[in-house]
């Protein structure tokens, strides 16, 4: 299972526009994307600056792309299925091949890939979405995520190395003083970006989870530096994150539409670049701030409130993190109330699964959560202050602080 044999699926059923206008890979082509955020899955055919490649934008910007991509047809079977895969992923460990769909370049030149420019105020390109597999050289812990990955040179991107999985296989590293060996696999099967964007517990593999969730099909590429990467993708890449060297990094658009603040950053140095040997190459853009951003970096997140909160009330219908809390800091959860404590016993669920929560809007389960207005129709008319705010006091919650607070779009 690869990119395209999900785009063909998407063409099949009449949910792929193609653009065949010459568009730049620099704002143009990012720019369309945004302005089609929840519209249909694009395919730029005339890319300005490389002939023989398409772009593909908004791959899985709604819902019901995700849950084509993974086989699924409703909230809770999407929670179910996601949740297995967790539990299961030790068992579906991917097969590993030497037979794969791309060849190695003779030179490293990270100029010679269509990596797009999204914003203005970015240093420059960037690649958002493509999955970085990372391994502890010591124990052989592997993990999967996504990350923002900055060119800064032929061989070299600065990568933002937010402090979880991989941030830690990071430091565990280079407390031994070695640097981190990496693959960037770019042009992936939504599957396995949606277990990339997961956050299992530390150890388990997140390409264990995207096997499990396309059947056990996935299989992978040991690069000669010894770690993995998927058989089937459009680029991918062989390197170092380095234990010694940083550069700055930013500021670089966030899941909440504002620039991000500088920070000094690891380096990853390239040691081998691998391409799809069929033409055309398809590279994925990912606009940040929109909603592709925000359903890969949320969706999972709404399944553990999902799971959460199944635990203390009886029936959950759905859970929503809002357009309007970027994806990611409000939560909407529909339940069928049995007694009058559920709604509170939900929202402290719902705030222990996903921390960086900063507000939770509990609705009875005849409420669209996917409608804004039914939602404030319901706290008009079924909330009291005085019986019904829960208010938590001096907890973590998220520590997104944006570099630059004006709204900045493509």
């Amino acid at each position: 299972m690869d990119l395209r044999k999900y785009l063909n699926d998407l063409r099949s059923e009449d949910a792929l526009k193609f653009i065949d206008e010459e568009l730049s890979i620099n704002y143009e082509i990012p720019y369309v994307i945004s302005r089609l955020d929840k519209g249909p899955t694009l395919e730029f055919t005339n890319v300005r600056e490389f002939k023989g490649v398409h772009v593909v934008g908004n791959v899985v910007n709604t819902r019901d792309k995700v849950y084509r991509a993974l086989n699924v047809r409703s909230d809770v079977e999407f929670y179910k299925r996601l949740l297995w895969a967790e539990d299961a992923a030790s068992s579906y460990r991917p097969g590993e091949t030497n037979n794969v769909v791309y060849d190695p370049l003779p030179n490293v030149d990270l100029s010679k890939l269509p990596i797009p420019r999204y914003f203005e105020l970015e240093p420059g390109p960037c690649l958002t979405s493509a999955v970085v597999v990372g391994m502890d050289v010591k124990d052989g812990i592997l993990n999967a995520s996504i990350h923002r990955l900055t060119p800064i040179g032929p061989d070299k991107f600065v990568i933002r190395l937010v402090p979880r999985h991989l941030y830690r296989i990071y430091m565990r590293n280079k407390e031994i003083g070695r640097d981190t060996p990496i693959s960037i696999s770019w042009g992936l099967h939504p599957a396995i970006l949606v277990a990339a964007a997961s956050s299992p517990p530390f150890g388990v593999f997140e390409l264990n989870m995207a096997n499990a969730l396309l059947d056990g099909s996935l299989k992978v590429k040991v690069l000669d530096n010894g770690v993995p990467a998927p058989a089937y993708a459009e680029v991918v890449m062989e390197g170092y994150i380095s234990a010694k060297e940083t550069a700055r990094e930013g500021p670089c658009m966030d899941v909440l539409g504002t620039y991000d603040e500088v920070r000094e950053q690891p380096i990853v140095r390239i040691t081998r670049i691998y391409v799809r040997r069929d033409d055309p190459l398809i590279a994925q853009a990912l606009v940040a701030g929109y909603s592709e951003h925000k359903l890969l970096m949320g969706i999972e997140k709404e399944a553990k409130i999902w799971q959460f909160v199944s635990n203390v009330v009886p029936e959950v219908k759905a859970v929503r993190l809002t357009d309007g809390g970027c994806g990611w800091l409000h939560a909407v959860v529909a339940i069928r109330k049995q007694s009058d404590g559920d709604p509170k016993n939900a929202i402290m669920a719902a705030f222990a699964a996903h921390p960086s929560l900063k507000h939770v809007v509990v609705v009875d389960d005849d409420i669209n959560v996917d409608d804004p207005s039914e939602v404030e129709w319901a706290i008009a008319t079924r909330f009291r202050a005085d019986e019904d705010l829960v208010i938590i006091n001096y907890a973590r919650g998220s520590t997104w602080i944006p570099w630059l607070l004006t709204r900045c779009r493509a």
